[in-house]
């Protein structure tokens, strides 16, 4: 047994070190498959077409009105967003919704490789399938949007939110494309709001009618209270019952009183013009590319390549060596 141990030890450095010789041996065979390796990525990096990204920092909401106004988008994107989630989450389902993506689709946009506006099909190379069928083309566009053009992210540091808007060759177009978005949020914003404001103006001003019937009954009956006990202060019993309806009288004063302030501060609401989405700043074409990080193409290419080299030559050993067994 302790022979068989000793083997086993001794075979195992002796194939390493005849591995590395024989990688010694062809190192040039290694340096070429390294060097094609890295010839095909650095063409294919060349080739691809670069990507600019442009950006909105949106400072986040602080005010009285954000949670409930979180809870009604939430109820209004859709049932898979919680209402205990965050601005960052809604947000970003809001602008990669059909609502607002349809909004973009319908639009023509300027963009480099076109003399004149075009539609978004045609910068996104699926205009072809919009003839032979439209909805699987805006399914398409839809899904090339959502995951690969349009990012929405915040920043733990300083809280602030981005919106990347990632599109291939022109930065300007990225850059229309992106403030556009972040317009459709604020008028999403400001339609939702509207609706709120215009939904407790609603609620309200008919509890102020009900209120209001409620206090007429009330005072039509403490007047006749009064004109039918003339002498009720020297009476126990008519004291009681001119008490109990006179508070119902203040009470339902003191009800309408607060309702009719609560409508005027709805009525106000309603026709308030406000930004709902704070814009820090908007986006600008970006210089510099975002992608492709060319560097990290060419040194997964001298990877790969090394890699595949030594599995050649490794495979090579092996056939090598089941040769040499069969031969003895």
């Amino acid at each position: 047994m302790e022979m068989e141990q000793t083997s086993t030890t001794s075979e195992s450095p002796s194939g390493l070190m005849t591995l590395l010789l024989a990688g010694w041996r062809h190192r040039v065979f290694l340096l070429l498959v390294t060097a094609l390796g890295l010839m095909v990525t650095a063409v294919y990096s060349f080739l691809m077409a670069p990507v600019f990204t442009a950006q909105v920092t949106i400072l986040p909401q602080f005010n009285s009105n954000s949670n409930s106004l979180l809870r009604n988008l939430a109820s209004i994107v859709g049932p898979s967003t919680s209402a205990e989630g965050t601005y960052e989450q809604l947000y970003s389902q809001i602008l990669k919704s059909d609502r607002i993506l349809d909004r973009a689709i319908a639009q023509e946009w300027r963009h480099i490789d076109h003399s004149e506006p075009v539609s978004l099909y045609r910068i996104f190379d699926v205009d072809d399938a919009v003839d032979a069928n439209p909805t699987l083309a805006a399914h398409a566009l839809k899904k090339i949007l959502q995951n690969e053009v349009v990012a929405f992210q915040k920043y733990k540091g300083n809280g602030y939110m981005v919106l990347k808007v990632s599109a291939p060759r022109d930065g300007a177009f990225a850059a229309d494309l992106a403030n556009f978005l972040v317009d459709q949020l604020d008028h999403f914003n400001r339609e939702i709001q509207s609706r709120i404001a215009m939904d407790q103006h609603t609620f309200v001003s008919e509890r102020l009618a009900e209120v209001e019937t409620k206090l007429h009954q009330s005072e039509e009956e403490l007047v006749a209270f009064k004109k039918q006990n003339r002498a009720y202060t020297s009476s126990p019993d008519l004291m009681l019952r001119y008490g109990e309806i006179n508070r119902e009288v203040q009470a339902q004063t003191a009800i309408w009183v607060e309702l009719r302030r609560q409508v005027e501060l709805a009525a106000i609401e309603m026709n308030k013009e406000k930004p709902s989405v704070d814009i820090l700043d908007r986006a600008t074409p970006p210089v510099v590319k975002s992608k492709p990080q060319r560097p990290l193409y060419w040194a997964a290419g001298l990877l790969i390549g090394f890699a595949v080299a030594v599995a050649l030559l490794f495979l090579r050993h092996q056939y090598q060596a089941i040769r040499r067994s069969f031969a003895a």
